[in-house]
């Protein structure tokens, strides 16, 4: 016991002293409340009610972000959604309040949390903001110093209750710091293999043949075909766009008709033919005009997903729970249609993603499946007239090789 008491004691000095590092204040800092999920019922309802607590005694709080997945640690709660119904029967207005729903673990709530966004495609969390992380438990600590020295925030951990490690808790919350502040591809490395976007195109009319499915994961794309995947960068493949375009791809699609590739990123898309890196004459263009139909949730972009069904001439787009869905005919795009929850057209939507927010889709022609990302997960789906149905029962993990070449060693 005297130990652990002891380490603890280091953990505390090493976290305060980073709780104050100097940032570039402006007066556009917010004031955030990060509070810190858990597996267990009982102990998300009380990291919540700590939230509340220090919501209640500090009378600027901008917003609140929950963070917690479903089913993680093979639980049966949805994390962020059982603390933010917590704070809002106690009071707290519900436009204040994001949900991060796809962390399983701390490290994951740091990494997803820091890349959280507004619908409008602004950050959540940034430079010189102050920011409170939230929990029941000593992991606090390890969240808030990463945001303090990785992302140069004002950031503290508020903890109410016992800090000591359960004894069959294993996790080393002192090496998750150390890692975060001195590996540079940490996040990336927590979060692998997230796909951002992806499309798929015939290669050939040979039966036996594949779809090319082509992987945008940060900065690299990764091309799978034949259970073969190949690694490039963004800047190699696509050399000749904008630097603008050359990481972090919203979404894209394949339009079998008009042979083009359709990028997405921010407000606005592209257009390039197979093999080439041009924009298309015309491009950029504002997602304003292809949703204009639709609230400004849409129009602003900032898109999750897209894939285009060739059968039909419908490209679907993905955004937080909602899809919409556009016909393309007489070789133009029609009017949106939507927006409608994801849930409704996915039958057994697979309780541990949440009611939504997917990361990438593609619609594979021959296979005729819809594959689905989000996190490092991928789920299989084929159509039932307008409705998808499972093929795979659970959420499948991907299988993509930390790609070295790129990035250099893995955390």
């Amino acid at each position: 016991m005297r130990f652990i008491t002891y380490k603890t004691w280091i953990l505390i000095i090493l976290f305060s002293s980073s709780g104050f590092c100097q940032t570039n204040e402006t007066n556009t800092s917010k004031t955030i409340l990060l509070i810190l999920g858990s597996g267990n019922l009982e102990t998300s309802v009380a990291r919540a009610e700590v939230g509340f607590n220090l919501f209640t005694s500090k009378k600027d709080v901008d917003y609140i972000i929950v963070s917690g997945g479903c089913g993680a640690h093979s639980s049966s709660i949805c994390e962020a959604t059982i603390m933010a119904d917590v704070l809002i029967e106690k009071g707290v207005p519900e436009n204040i309040i994001y949900k991060e729903e796809k962390s399983k673990s701390t490290a994951q709530n740091y990494c997803y949390s820091r890349d959280l966004r507004h619908s409008d495609g602004n950050k959540l969390i940034n430079e010189g903001d102050y920011l409170f992380v939230v929990s029941s438990h000593w992991h606090a600590m390890s969240v808030s110093g990463c945001f303090s020295d990785k992302d140069l925030v004002n950031s503290k951990y508020v903890i109410e209750g016992s800090i000591i490690p359960k004894p069959d808790n294993k996790t080393d919350y002192g090496a998750i710091y150390e890692n975060c502040i001195n590996n540079s591809n940490y996040c990336k490395s927590v979060l692998w293999p997230k796909v951002d976007a992806a499309y798929t195109m015939e290669t050939s009319g040979k039966k036996q043949d594949q779809n090319l499915q082509s992987l945008f994961l940060r900065d690299i794309m990764a091309k799978t075909k034949d259970s073969t995947t190949a690694y490039s960068t963004i800047s190699e493949e696509l050399s000749d766009l904008p630097e603008i375009w050359k990481s972090n791809i919203d979404a894209s699609y394949f339009n079998t008709f008009e042979n083009l590739i359709y990028l997405f990123k921010d407000q606005q898309f592209i257009a390039l033919q197979p093999g080439s890196s041009t924009i298309e004459n015309g491009y950029p263009k504002s997602l304003n005009n292809l949703f204009s139909n639709l609230s400004d949730y849409w129009r602003q972009g900032h898109l999750d997903a897209a894939f285009f069904n060739p059968k039909t001439k419908h490209v679907y787009f993905f955004k937080g729970d909602q899809y919409v869905r556009i016909p393309f005919k007489r070789n133009k795009m029609q009017s949106a249609e939507g927006p409608k929850k994801i849930t409704d057209l996915v039958s057994e939507w697979p309780f541990n993603w949440s009611t939504g927010n997917i990361d990438a889709a593609i619609f594979n022609e021959h296979a005729n499946v819809v594959i689905m990302y989000r996190g490092q997960e991928s789920l299989k789906l084929k159509f039932d007239a307008e409705n998808l149905i499972l093929v795979d029962d659970t959420p499948q993990k991907v299988g993509l090789d930390w790609p070295t070449e790129m990035w250099g060693k893995r955390n």
